[in-house]
């Protein structure tokens, strides 16, 4: 899914960054970043994925680098 398909899917469960952050006992700044894709922090996909019941490697399109970069 893409950030924003993330963010949308939030939003239709009545959910934002920083209430989930707090439940997750980490800053708002690092889910933010975590859904944009910008920083990878497992556990934190591991935690959004459980509270979305949405596989993982289905939120965040997890392929290897090597997929994701080839041009």
């Amino acid at each position: 899914m893409t950030p924003l398909e993330i963010r949308i899917e939030l939003m239709r469960r009545g959910l934002n960054v920083s209430l989930l952050a707090r439940k997750f006992g980490c800053r708002r700044q690092e889910l933010s970043m975590t859904i944009s894709q910008r920083r990878r922090y497992p556990h934190l996909r591991e935690a959004l994925a459980t509270e979305l019941s949405i596989p993982r490697k289905r939120l965040f399109n997890d392929a290897p680098a090597s997929v994701r970069k080839a041009a």
